[in-house]
């Protein structure tokens, strides 16, 4: 684990990206003489996220007072059959 952290600690905490390229000038979008810049891509949802935060926003309404000490989880299973209207 300490091979871990010591790499960790080489990474921008909010980006991921290794902070000797991310915090170099020449990256740097508002520099005119920079060489390079990054650029966002489009964001992609994640439906773990989703189900995530729907069950946070449930239980702040339900127990405002218990939900910040709440820890969520999700597990993937199977969806449900849809069921046929009658007539169809």
């Amino acid at each position: 684990m300490l091979a871990l952290d010591l790499h960790e600690a080489t990474l921008c905490r909010k980006c991921g990206q290794p902070l000797a390229e991310c915090t170099d000038p020449d990256n740097d979008p508002d520099n005119p003489d920079a060489t390079s810049q990054y650029v966002a891509e489009d964001p992609t949802e994640c439906f773990s996220c989703k189900a995530l935060v729907r069950s946070e926003e449930k239980w702040s309404k339900n127990d405002p007072d218990q939900a910040p000490y709440m820890i969520h989880t999700v597990v993937r299973v199977a969806k449900p059959p849809r069921r046929r209207r009658k007539g169809r």
